[in-house]
């Protein structure tokens, strides 16, 4: 765990993936959002639109333009949110006990504005939609998302 982001594919051991389109590697670097937090950037090198799209700082653009709604957005934030928990998982064989562990206790629905719910223990962890109107867009509990079911 180093408490933040790489500063490059190569600490990923990504450095060989490379766009098949264009053979160039991916673009990626780390930033500060508009809260200051640490973000990062990782996206198709092909520099013309349209291009393979991007993730920003969590949120893949393929989901606001295929989809633009708040809904899918959500899905994805709480879909990186379970990823990260894995990676944590990976690395020190536990589940993170709070959003704080793994540099996302700002993270928000789009929705409503408010953090996401999320319970860790040992073995499992459950990450939820906060929107406090029904029905809100989901969760995932211990790696299966609710929505997969619909």
């Amino acid at each position: 765990n180093n408490s933040r982001y790489p500063e490059n594919l190569e600490e990923l051991g990504m450095e060989s993936y490379k766009c098949p389109t264009c053979g160039l590697s991916y673009n990626y670097y780390t930033y500060e959002d508009f809260a200051a937090n640490p973000a990062y950037y990782i996206g198709c090198p092909i520099s013309s639109d349209p291009n393979h799209g991007f993730i920003d700082n969590g949120v893949p653009s393929w989901l606001q333009e295929q989809h633009g709604s708040d809904e899918y957005i959500c899905h994805g934030n709480m879909i990186t949110i379970a990823c990260q928990a894995a990676i944590f998982y990976a690395c020190n064989g536990r589940y993170p006990r709070d959003l704080g562990e793994i540099g996302m206790a700002a993270a928000e629905c789009p929705a409503c504005g408010l953090t996401y719910e999320f319970t860790g223990t040992e073995t499992v962890f459950y990450v939820s939609c906060p929107m406090p109107t029904d029905p809100s867009h989901g969760y995932i509990d211990d790696g299966i998302a609710s929505w997969l079911g619909e």
